[in-house]
């Protein structure tokens, strides 16, 4: 910047990425429709104008001012030229559709967002040249560009910046059915859809009766204004959906096939309805999740519990979508076994992924990874939660199991020795610290001396693959069981000594890892008012599996492939024998400083927050196996990458499980009571025919409140006032936070001080409007 720029105040030009042609795809290179840029102010900010090879600023829809690639690569590296990128001209004739999303990486809730937006889409990627947005490249066409909030989609004449700064590394991918899912959820107004699909699907008579019967009832009004394909007052028309799914659901007695009839008859029937969802449709993804909402029917002649419109009695509910493994968690070695043992198998990669890193961090109880006083080391546990009885839950360890045999050498010699697997079940907390007890000593009755009773187990590694965590839940609310005690310990310590009358083994250095099975449906039924997850939830990676693919005829993997896949491994294990201390790298510090820890450490409410408010511990754990698997003591930014890829996966899929439950139980029926309408303190108490106490009742209550899920009202009526309880909108509220140096402490150390005060929360409720996207379609 130079001296007039000081004077008036301009900022410093920005420092932009350098392109990397290299990375850039081959499908774009080939089109003559490329122009350099040339970082200008505008008097207001730094922008980036095309400009033509020979220096002259180019119009982005006049094809005399483009060049071919080759070209404008070529001036952009002559150093006297000034250029600082180059860009790309979109038209109607190619057959390109882009997604610009800017400022998405330097905040986390746009992040939150791109990152499901770029796995929906999943083709190639690439950050802008800020570092801080993102660029996704697919083929197909938009009825028309269109912009919300910083987010731009368009297919026809446009000009973007290219960088070859590679996000997701995959080939420019047809998206044209995605793309359209994308732009129907976030422009619901805009009538002209992107397929032109049409349903031609006859109804019959008893079907056109029931539509007149509903129309006449108390929901009528509301049944007609979705059915003709008015959506107001839901965040998109997913939400409309589901409602009017629910009310057919109620009064259909939960047909699914009539459902589907008529819903395909309704203005809100869409192609979205038949997109494939791994092995379901949309349709039957949004007709499933309305029936498991819908607890009566009018065969009963009772209400349901139902999404509504603004200014109905019930909250809006947004279907959480099955979650999506990105391409990162599949790094190096974990990634390259992942890819090979599902290549020709019906099981779910993110199932494999979590079994072999479980089963990995068994195997290495030597490296520690220290975070503050807190030793850590790289033993999990996981939970496979399948869709359904046919989710191969199973199936997923069989590969892992083959991985780990114990490998021969020519002459017999066993390679290396690998920890002691077991298939459960968790029967008690005795029974584990008894498959990993120290050596028993007693008193001689002859002699009087100390004796050795029992020689304990010396190889404390222990993996446990119990493939009924129904069982867990049901021992763990047995009284006098220890099993989450135990459970619990073993993830923070591995020390177990529990304080038992009947038995005085213990065990010190235990470095167990287990991995369990579950479906969805069994362990919300097994879900009760007792904390029977609360106590270690939170140290379990929740892993949702299901069916990836039919393969009537699974082909067992290459043994040839296999076996050097085991040599690889024995390799890696190798690398770890000693004892060694993991750190993590400059790199890894500031990004774990300025981007990952404030998202990782965010509260959040109800049962689903109880079993991710661990994401920093976890996060780290599996950062450093990620480190051991590229036989590194050093976590660099790859390794944190993989493992906050792979967390998200597991938190989105705690959403996707436990959803709007609360971890008190007594809370999680006090919000279903509030579904109905606002009530008073003692209406909730006749909910529990006053079997719940006062203050178990308060408690509740004030939990609630202070999470932002439930509102009172205080009214006056002459007498004692009255309060009011009910249910606040469930969209995300932003925790506002500030930076401040502490006096003494210079640079990234800082303080976070949050603005939770009453003037800071009424200053938020008067500035939060539209600051972020909402955008609850995609997931």
């Amino acid at each position: 910047m130079n001296k007039i720029d000081k004077q008036i105040g301009i900022p410093p030009k920005p420092a932009y990425l350098s392109v990397a042609p290299e990375n850039i795809p081959d499908d774009l290179k080939h089109f003559p429709q490329w122009v350099c840029w040339r970082a200008e102010w505008n008097g207001k900010k730094w922008t980036k104008p095309p400009y033509q090879i020979n220096g002259h600023k180019a119009d982005k829809t006049n094809p005399a001012h483009w060049s071919s690639y080759d070209e404008v690569v070529a001036a952009y590296q002559d150093e006297e030229s000034g250029f600082d990128g180059i860009g790309f001209c979109v038209t109607e004739n190619d057959p390109f559709a882009f997604g610009d999303l800017d400022h998405c990486l330097d905040n986390c809730d746009r992040q939150a967002i791109a990152d499901r937006i770029v796995g929906l889409l999943d083709s190639y990627t690439e950050k802008s040249p800020s570092g801080d947005g993102l660029r996704i490249i697919t083929k197909g066409k938009l009825p028309a560009n269109h912009r919300i909030n910083g987010f731009e989609f368009y297919s026809s004449v446009w000009y973007l910046t290219i960088t070859g700064n590679v996000y997701l590394d995959k080939g420019i991918e047809e998206r044209q059915t995605e793309f359209g899912q994308l732009y129907q959820d976030l422009f619901p107004d805009k009538q002209q859809a992107v397929t032109t699909e049409s349903n031609h699907a006859e109804w019959t008579q008893a079907d056109k009766d029931l539509c007149a019967r509903i129309a006449g009832s108390k929901q009528g009004e509301k049944f007609q204004r979705l059915f003709s394909g008015n959506f107001d007052g839901y965040p998109s028309k997913s939400e409309a959906d589901l409602a009017l799914c629910c009310v057919l659901s109620f009064w259909i007695d939960k047909d699914v096939k009539q459902i589907d009839r008529i819903f395909r008859q309704s203005k809100l029937y869409r192609p979205k309805w038949d997109d494939k969802h791994g092995d379901q449709t949309y349709g039957e993804m949004t007709i499933g999740k309305a029936i498991e909402k819908c607890t009566e029917t009018v065969g009963s002649k009772m209400t349901i519990v139902e999404p509504a419109a603004a200014g109905d009695d019930v909250d809006e509910i947004t279907i959480i979508e099955w979650p999506v493994l990105d391409d990162k968690a599949l790094h190096g070695f974990a990634g390259r076994f992942v890819r090979f043992a599902t290549e020709n198998s019906e099981a779910d990669p993110a199932a494999v992924l979590a079994t072999f890193l479980v089963r990995f961090g068994v195997e290495v109880n030597n490296p520690i990874l220290w975070v503050g006083d807190t030793k850590h080391r790289a033993n999990l546990s996981a939970v496979l939660v399948g869709a359904s009885s046919k989710a191969r839950k199973g199936t997923s360890a069989k590969p892992v199991e083959r991985l780990f045999e114990p490998l021969l050498l020519d002459d017999d010699n066993l390679v290396g020795d690998r920890a002691r697997t077991t298939p459960g079940p968790f029967s008690s907390g005795e029974g584990i610290v008894w498959a990993v007890r120290d050596a028993v000593w007693g008193t001689d009755r002859k002699t009087g001396k100390l004796i050795e009773v029992d020689p304990g187990v010396s190889d404390k590694r222990l993996f446990v693959l119990d493939e009924e965590f129904g069982g867990v839940m049901t021992q763990t609310r047995r009284e006098g069981n220890i099993l989450s005690m135990i459970i619990r310990t073993v993830w923070d310590t591995g020390n177990l000594d529990p304080l038992t009358k009947t038995s005085k083994v213990k065990a010190t250095g235990a470095h167990i890892g287990w991995v369990s099975h579950i479906t969805v449906f069994e362990l919300l039924t097994r879900l009760s008012e007792s904390e029977s997850l609360n106590g270690f939830a939170n140290r379990i990676l929740w892993v949702c599996a299901r069916r990836t693919k039919l393969v009537p005829w699974p082909a067992p993997m290459d043994r040839s492939i296999l076996n050097q896949y085991q040599h690889e491994l024995s390799e890696i294990l190798a690398a770890h024998r000693g004892t060694v201390e993991v750190r993590p790298d400059e790199e890894v510090r500031l990004a774990w400083s300025d981007k990952y820890y404030r998202q990782l450490t965010e509260e959040r409410p109800g049962l689903a927050g109880c079993v991710v408010n661990r994401a920093e511990s976890q996060v780290m754990r599996l950062a450093m196996v990620y480190a051991l698997l590229d036989k590194s003591h050093v976590i660099r930014i790859e390794h944190l990458e993989a493992a906050i890829a792979f967390w998200r996966y597991c938190e989105e899929s705690a959403m996707y499980i436990f959803d709007g439950r609360q971890g008190d139980g007594v809370a999680q029926r006090i919000i279903e009571h509030l579904q109905d309408g606002p009530k008073t303190a003692t209406e909730i108490h006749r909910l529990f025919s006053s079997h719940v106490t006062k203050e178990r009742l308060k408690r509740a209550l004030t939990e609630l409140e202070g999470a932002g899920r439930i509102g009172t009202e205080k009214e006056t009526t002459g007498g004692r006032p009255t309060t009011t309880y009910f249910l606040k909108d469930l969209s995300v509220k932003r925790v506002k936070s500030v930076e401040t140096e502490k006096p003494g402490i210079t640079g990234r150390d800082t303080i976070l001080i949050t603005l939770n005060t009453p003037s800071a929360k009424q200053n938020e409720r008067t500035t939060s409007g539209n600051n972020g996207l909402h955008y609850a379609g995609v997931i």
